[in-house]
């Protein structure tokens, strides 16, 4: 197809931005949520590459919007939120990716999820703040 011709092009000439507006665009005129999630995974990941983190989490987040369960995206808006301490946000993606099970990966992901959760809970308890309170 077109587009997978431009995209492998793309990456070889390391034009990054354009890949990441292909991606974007992508995403756009995603007919399922799954090809949504895919492309602003891939889009989060080459941000990623290029150095811009932020655009890349918020890819990410957009990915997770389309398809919690997306595993892809779910280990970086993680790590991100663990990094920034932002618990209540990061116990909402756990908890939507948690609640979807309709197939065996999304099952999968689910457990995934909870178990991050109870981890992220566990080590909340040992930090030098929960001491306090």
């Amino acid at each position: 197809r077109p587009s997978a011709h431009l995209e492998r092009l793309l990456r070889d000439k390391s034009r990054y931005d354009e890949l990441i507006a292909l991606y974007a665009r992508r995403a756009e005129a995603a007919g399922t949520r799954e090809d949504r999630a895919l492309a602003e995974v891939l889009a989060g990941e080459v941000s990623a590459k290029v150095g811009k983190a932020d655009d890349a989490v918020a890819h990410f987040r957009r990915a997770l919007d389309a398809s919690p369960y997306e595993l892809r995206a779910l280990r970086p808006v993680r790590d991100a939120l663990a990094k920034k301490q932002a618990w209540a946000d990061l116990s909402k993606v756990l908890e939507a990716a948690g609640n979807r099970r309709n197939s065996a990966c999304q099952r999968l992901a689910a457990a995934n999820a909870h178990n991050l959760l109870a981890a992220m809970f566990a080590s909340s308890l040992r930090s030098p703040l929960a001491s306090s309170m």
